[in-house]
């Protein structure tokens, strides 16, 4: 009998020091990627200063040109758009780079599904801690973490767990021979073929952890003095931002300023614009920057 404890007690102690050497590994090629959202978000953690950041979903990613931003506003800045993700991820992000530098302005792409809505994939919106993870031991994150899943810091000890989901693209962004540089901007090319009819939305559910965190977001921007402007970017076919208007209800009572183009009549009925119905393609991202630019221009002023 005291054979086979000892037997188990080795095993839990060889898995334990397996755990650490693997999640050690992975820590090390997190941090030293070459390419991917690993290497983006690294950058603007540890190394970005740029006055304005774009913030938000894939929206994001794909339809603010940073260079044009740039030259039209005499600001250095960077894209940190992520696809799939929203505004409990994105607080995390500003209150690491926070830590370090304060930026200036913040353009944040509100998206429903993402930033106030329900969201069938989301589950429990623990999915919006998987890019946070290894930064999980910074004090700042505890409350994000603490209010998504109070377990979840207690799992991050282990290795295995932190990298579970995400070992495969972390080992491919890591020996990537083509490092990521510049702006952070990811643009789309093609013009979409096929499309369905825009559709209102009948009915849909508030998240009120995503609330929650638009409220913190705005907040946490203003305590440390960053000026934040929402924006929401044109959609094809669309008739009506009716199902923003949980989003810009919140705007609204913490004073943020909204600039909606969800319906702009110069975009929503032009197919060269469009790699998808949903998105932009770089043709109408640079068209969709330079209209927004303008209106950032007077507000700077």
């Amino acid at each position: 009998m005291k054979k086979f404890l000892v037997k188990i007690a080795l095993f839990f102690i060889a898995v334990a020091i397996i755990d650490f050497i693997f999640g050690k590994c992975c820590d090390y090629m997190y941090e030293h990627s070459q390419s991917g959202d690993t290497r983006k978000i690294n950058y603007a953690v540890q190394e970005c200063t740029a006055d304005v950041l774009v913030m938000g979903s894939s929206r994001a990613n794909h339809h603010y040109n940073p260079q044009i931003l740039s030259d039209s506003l005499g600001l250095s800045v960077y894209n940190l758009g992520i696809d799939g993700s929203g505004v409990i991820l994105m607080d995390g992000f500003y209150q690491l780079i926070s830590q370090r530098y304060v930026p200036k302005l913040i353009i944040y792409e509100l998206t429903p599904s993402f930033d106030f809505e329900k969201n069938v994939a989301d589950a429990n919106n623990s999915r919006y801690l998987s890019q946070l993870k290894p930064y999980y031991r910074n004090d700042c994150l505890k409350q994000l973490f603490d209010d998504v899943d109070s377990r979840e810091r207690i799992k991050l000890y282990s290795g295995f767990y932190r990298y579970n989901t995400s070992f495969l693209n972390l080992v491919r962004f890591y020996f990537s021979g083509s490092e990521v540089t510049g702006d952070g901007y990811s643009p789309l090319d093609g013009v979409m073929t096929n499309w369905s009819s825009f559709k209102v939305p009948q009915q849909f559910q508030i998240d009120s952890l995503k609330i929650l965190y638009l409220h913190k977001f705005i907040q946490d921007c203003k305590n440390n003095g960053t000026k934040l402007v929402f924006a929401v970017s044109p959609r094809y076919g669309a008739t009506s931002s009716v199902e923003y208007q949980p989003g810009f209800k919140v705007c609204e009572e913490e004073g943020c300023l909204v600039l909606d183009f969800f319906c702009d009549t110069s975009f929503v009925s032009t197919v060269e614009y469009y790699k998808d119905s949903y998105h932009l393609n770089s043709q109408g991202a640079d068209a969709y920057t330079k209209v927004l630019t303008n209106k950032l221009k007077t507000i700077i002023k």
